[in-house]
């Protein structure tokens, strides 16, 4: 694909934490970019092991690395990246993903094609543990992403191929950096909400699925994040009370389907209990209530035998 822009640079902004084994790889992902124009700004939070040493085997002029004190918190080490970032746009690699070579040509060439947009996400592919296929999507969609992904699910986030124009950070700031989870996520949806965007269905990137993504802990404490989330939305006004309220709906009752997959049986009820009070018309809140309560009551009953 021919490049109708190359002049603008793109900041890649990369964080790791003990990635000694997998971080070379996703390195040279970039290194292979057949888009010249980049920075690599590699910010390393606290890595005990061998990143410095593998990093130090890519003697590139164009990346850059930072070892700073480890917080466990992305946004704290994506916002360090970013404010070190020289280029018109920003993009977020993580340190076990790869890009496909022709990634940041392939969304250079979509910004010069349609110059009113602000970002652009694709889809992409996953490998590892418990790695899926992304469901195909519409080919191509510009315009407002925020209320089409969040509340109708057209489209698939992930963070890895998000690329940005630097200019959005003076309107939306950086990172939330107290949010353990979802952080990339919140600010996309700010974003979203403010900026024009694109969405492809390329398959730009290569997901790395690890057994945390897929565990009933981070799957409960992921929908958590999402009801916090929404909460800040619709207090600032971005959401109406009735997509809210379904949106809200939707998070407990995927809260309560773990939980009682867990035969964590009273907290399943809490959150069916609460579902209903936001969908009392709803049989499946219902029908799932009776359920967990059912098995609670079994539950018990083995336990005193």
């Amino acid at each position: 694909m021919e490049t109708i822009s190359s002049s603008g640079m793109v900041s890649i902004i990369m964080t790791t934490y003990n990635r000694a084994q997998l971080i070379g790889e996703s390195i040279q992902t970039v290194i292979d970019q057949t888009y010249a124009n980049w920075e690599l700004i590699i910010v390393d939070d606290g890595s005990e092991d061998e990143t410095k040493e593998i990093i130090a085997q890519y003697p590139d002029k164009r990346i850059q690395y930072y070892y700073v004190e480890h917080s466990g918190l992305l946004g704290v080490a994506r916002n360090f990246g970013m404010r070190k970032a020289n280029g018109e746009y920003i993009a977020f690699q993580d340190s076990d993903d790869l890009w496909r070579k022709d990634k940041l040509d392939f969304q250079i060439n979509l910004f010069g094609q349609h110059p009113d947009s602000y970002f652009a996400l694709s889809n992409n592919n996953q490998f590892g543990v418990n790695a899926v296929h992304p469901p195909e999507y519409q080919k191509l969609f510009v315009g407002n992403l925020f209320l089409p992904m969040l509340e109708h699910h057209r489209f698939h986030f992930c963070g890895t191929s998000l690329i940005f124009k630097k200019e959005v950070l003076l309107k939306i700031g950086f990172l939330e950096e107290t949010i353990a989870m979802m952080r990339e996520l919140h600010f996309f949806f700010r974003m979203s909400h403010e900026f024009t965007g694109i969405f492809s269905n390329e398959r730009l990137v290569n997901v790395r699925r690890h057994n945390q993504n897929t565990s009933n802990n981070y799957k409960v404490n992921a929908n958590i994040n999402m009801l916090k989330m929404l909460e800040e939305f619709f207090n600032d006004n971005l959401l109406s009370k009735k997509t809210f309220t379904n949106l809200k709906g939707a998070c407990l009752y995927k809260i309560a389907l773990v939980n009682i997959e867990q035969q964590e049986y009273e907290k399943a009820n809490v959150s069916l209990k609460k579902y209903i009070t936001t969908n009392p018309w709803d049989w499946k809140g219902w029908a799932r209530l009776v359920q967990s309560a059912y098995n609670k009551l079994l539950n018990k009953g083995a336990t005193t035998s």
